[in-house]
């Protein structure tokens, strides 16, 4: 039966074709989701450090209203990259938790800027926000982070 000898070598053929897509196809799709992780991490950090470049030093010669706007908007691109942290990494991953120390540990820093600016302090603002914090919260993200990424676990 030479026939069924095709058959059967046809038939392991195409299924091994299959399996072996779908194991390419798997593959792939984890390395592009460790890609977008590895981009919002970075992300992440480098807005942190922008919003705590921003609170310790503003602009020479800026008047602090000026300062304060470019503070409240880098805080608000560091709040949405916090929320794609939560989302990329899982709202109870040790990366989020490390991210949401970031943004109260800075909070401090830009209640700082509205009291010098004679702005009234955000009420949702939490206390506290040493710079030896933020820069221990920072570094601890950034640990986590790498370390989800490689094990893409969240």
């Amino acid at each position: 039966m030479p026939g069924a000898a095709i058959i059967v070598g046809l038939v392991s053929g195409l299924v091994g074709a299959l399996i072996g897509t779908l194991l390419t196809i798997s593959h792939e799709r984890a390395a592009e989701f460790r890609s977008r992780m590895f981009v919002a991490a970075e992300d992440f950090l480098r807005r942190a450090e922008t919003v705590r470049r921003r609170a310790r030093r503003p602009p020479e010669g800026m008047p602090q209203y000026q300062a304060l706007e470019l503070l409240l908007t880098a805080w608000d691109q560091l709040v949405s990259a916090a929320i794609v942290i939560e989302l990329l990494f899982g709202k109870n991953s040790e990366a989020a938790h490390w991210a949401r120390e970031v943004t109260s540990e800075l909070s401090a820093g830009e209640d700082s800027l509205r009291a010098a600016a004679g702005a009234r302090p955000d009420p949702q603002a939490a206390g506290g926000g040493n710079p030896q914090g933020t820069g221990d919260a920072l570094e601890r993200f950034a640990e986590a982070a790498a370390a989800q990424v490689r094990r893409h676990r969240s």
